[in-house]
């Protein structure tokens, strides 16, 4: 998994790539889960 912040103009953009080499079935429901990574994110930028 890749992190990378940029700023511009007084804003910064968190980008985030994650790469998984496995081939993956196509699934036929969305999962449920919160990505854990987004989850510890958004409760650090919202406190």
């Amino acid at each position: 998994m890749t992190y990378t912040l940029e700023e511009l103009n007084g804003k910064t953009t968190l980008t985030i790539i994650q790469d998984d080499p496995r081939e993956q079935q196509p699934q036929e429901q969305p999962e449920e889960s919160e990505n854990s990574v987004l989850a510890g994110l958004k409760k650090l930028v919202e406190g």
